[in-house]
């Protein structure tokens, strides 16, 4: 179901395509699902203020499209305007408060301005009603990391870990608390989990470096191949200083246990 249809009625087709939602300087007139999806590629390659446009544009037509304003927001967070980027995201929210991305990145957003209290709060919001959701589990047990409730943060990184096996955000956090409690040697085999999943992730190569230096052996960059040079592009809406970014388009549930958790990587 469309967020619009969720949330009251959305614009029909010939509505997007008749206002140029989207289409730019005579291009072909797109649905609304096509021109959000043509905002999110743009925003995923870098392209934010194109992409902000065309959200600005489904929203004159769709302004109960609680995608469009949470995407809009994620776009202004990444161009620095937090404070506008909070008040669209609240926006969503207040539409589909059920709406687990956007939830979740308020939660990251508050995690970054160091509210911990606030982002716990937004996390455990999250899974109150999605209890599967991977990325509210990593990020709530990185915040009681922080906190300093070890025992409670391992849990939720082996959770995460049981909902998703190839959670590569999860093996680095977990990685994160286990070089914390001196569990070195599983800490190695996390990390290096986590490179195999995340090839590219340079912070989890320099955690595999400083453990194998407190083991006392040699790196062997070789086994890794790590080459940022050939990185493919990143796949997520998110800037990379942006925790647990997650961009996955909500849609209203027919049954609370439907609910299929979606990807992605967090603050370190």
């Amino acid at each position: 179901m469309r967020e619009e249809e969720a949330s009251g009625r959305g614009p029909s087709e010939e509505e997007i395509a008749g206002s140029d939602a989207g289409a730019g300087n005579g291009g072909p007139d797109l649905t609304l699902d096509q021109a959000m999806e043509l905002a999110l590629g743009m925003q995923r390659n870098g392209l934010l203020e194109a992409a902000e446009e065309i959200y600005h544009r489904i929203l004159e037509v769709a302004p109960a499209n609680a995608d469009a304003w949470h995407f809009l927001g994620l776009a202004c967070h990444q161009q620095g305007r937090s404070d506008e980027a909070f008040e669209l995201i609240r926006r969503a929210l207040e539409l589909a408060p059920e709406h687990a991305a956007a939830r979740n990145n308020l939660g990251n957003m508050l995690l970054k301005r160091g509210l911990l209290q606030e982002a716990e709060e937004a996390y455990r919001a999250v899974l109150a009603h999605h209890p599967r959701h991977v990325e509210a589990h990593t990020n709530l047990g990185t915040v009681l990391r922080r906190r300093g409730d070890l025992p409670a943060a391992e849990a939720r990184f082996r959770e995460a870990l049981a909902l998703d096996p190839e959670h590569g955000e999860a093996y680095h956090q977990l990685g994160n608390l286990l070089q914390d409690t001196d569990r070195t040697d599983e800490a190695l085999s996390v990390f290096q989990r986590a490179l195999v999943l995340r090839p590219y992730d340079g912070d989890s190569y320099r955690r595999v470096g400083a453990v194998l230096y407190a083991l006392g052996r040699p790196m062997q960059p070789r086994a890794f191949r790590w080459k940022p040079s050939n990185a493919a592009p990143s796949t997520k809406v998110t800037s990379y200083d942006f925790p647990q970014p997650d961009a996955k388009p909500h849609r209203k549930k027919r049954h609370p246990e439907a609910e299929s958790p979606p990807p992605t990587p967090a603050e370190h």
